[in-house]
């Protein structure tokens, strides 16, 4: 969100203001990526001290991207994700229980969509955020918040992780790795 406000603070001739906001983004993606890079190696380390290395590294590349929980388990957990990342925004706290539910609703509407109706995971999400869309569209009137406020909380917790923990994974572990399980590990 903050690069594409840059992006539009540089179109609208304030050039200083949106490198700014562009230099502060790519910052905190940075210190993002370094964190889950140290915990994945830490956490590693810790993991070869009881476990042979070769063992932990098949088990994480061979993570499911659908779910094994409970509906009530991703609901809780949704709601808190919505919750927490709507909190970095400052919103009030009446808007922080829509966003709870449009969270619950998004992550519920894809795992339904692939554990029962059987969707893949790229046409579960299209539905979910669509879905979202629509109900954004009613909660604004009643919340009086902008769209983006209440799409980028709400639809933040059905992106598929799994895969950017693989891939930091098989950067850290490359050297324990041959070229296909490398590759493997980006699918």
């Amino acid at each position: 969100m903050k690069l594409i406000n840059a992006m539009t603070d540089i179109l609208n001739n304030f050039t200083l203001n949106g490198m700014t906001r562009a230099f502060h983004a790519i910052l905190i993606s940075i210190s993002m990526t370094v964190g889950i890079v140290l915990l994945i190696a830490l956490c590693r380390e810790i993991y070869f001290l009881v476990y042979n290395e070769n063992i932990y590294i098949q088990e994480f590349l061979n993570l499911e991207m659908t779910t094994n929980h409970n509906f009530l388990k991703i609901f809780i957990a949704s709601v808190i994700v919505a919750i927490y990342f709507s909190v970095m925004m400052n919103i009030s706290k009446k808007t922080l229980i829509y966003l709870g539910i449009l969270g619950a609703i998004s992550v519920l509407a894809k795992t339904f969509c692939i554990l029962e109706l059987k969707f893949s995971a790229e046409i579960a999400i299209f539905f979910a955020t669509t879905l979202i869309g629509v109900l954004v569209i009613k909660f604004r009137k009643i919340t009086l918040t902008p769209m983006q406020v209440l799409i980028v909380p709400a639809i933040i917790s059905v992106v598929p992780g799994v895969l950017i923990y693989r891939f930091l994974f098989s950067c850290i572990s490359i050297r324990y790795m041959t070229a296909e399980e490398f590759f493997q590990a980006g699918l």
